[in-house]
């Protein structure tokens, strides 16, 4: 009989929850899940299935769809640290001639821009009478999120805002229908969706600015990556 491999485990605190997560690597049948999604172009369904993976690798902790996008894109990157190692190769379009060309990224400079940033919830007054909460999105909307922000980008808002508050009551925002939500948010003037754009931007997030000389015209520059799906490479 063969002998059993003992699959190491790791301890992790989310940078937002606070929450401490014990997981391990990605094994084979990971890898050969994300080997599939690389030539998907659903980025739900990418999503989802990245949810599905992250979820197996867990052995204790909070259920995936219950912490924030911020906190899933830093577990993510650091299980993949911990099953490939710190370096992906990535081919960037040049900017100057268009041509691909091939870097290394290190996930561990990735992993230092999840840390940034600011990571409390944040209070916005409408008016004199009105507020919101903003938080940051739970994985479980994530989906939802996408397909609003295809179709109308400024709605994409609805799943930032945690609740409205008046002087005498507090409306949590996940209890309201959608109709409802949107009309909400329909009716906010530009200057507090800017603000929960402002707080959304300063969340942590798994990008990194990435230099580069191309391998074809010699052009130098530097490109931002950002967005999970660069990094299950």
């Amino acid at each position: 009989m063969l002998p059993t491999i003992k699959t190491p485990e790791y301890d992790l605190t989310l940078p937002i929850s606070k929450e401490v997560v014990t997981y391990r690597p990605f094994l084979v049948r990971e890898e050969k899940m994300f080997m599939m999604l690389k030539e998907g172009t659903d980025q739900s369904h990418i999503l989802n299935n990245m949810k599905k993976v992250v979820s197996q690798c867990i052995v204790n902790g909070p259920d995936v769809n219950k912490i924030s996008y911020n906190d899933f894109e830093y577990l993510f990157l650091n299980m993949r640290i911990r099953s490939i190692g710190e370096e992906i190769d990535l081919h960037i379009k040049c900017d100057a001639c268009e041509k691909p060309t091939p870097v290394s990224v290190s996930l561990e400079d990735v992993v230092v821009k999840v840390k940034d940033g600011d990571t409390d919830q944040k209070k916005i007054m409408v008016n004199d009478e009105v507020g919101v909460i903003c938080s940051p999105m739970k994985m479980q909307n994530v989906g939802d999120a996408l397909v609003n922000a295809e179709k109308d980008p400024i709605n994409a808002v609805i799943h930032f805002i945690d609740s409205v508050f008046t002087k005498d009551q507090v409306y949590k925002f996940d209890e309201v229908d959608y109709k409802e939500k949107k009309a909400f948010v329909d009716s906010l003037n530009m200057k507090v969706v800017t603000e929960i754009i402002e707080f959304v931007d300063g969340l942590p997030a798994a990008e990194a600015d990435i230099k580069y000389t191309c391998a074809s015209c010699g052009h130098s520059s530097t490109y931002n990556v950002k967005g999970l799906q660069n990094f299950f490479t």
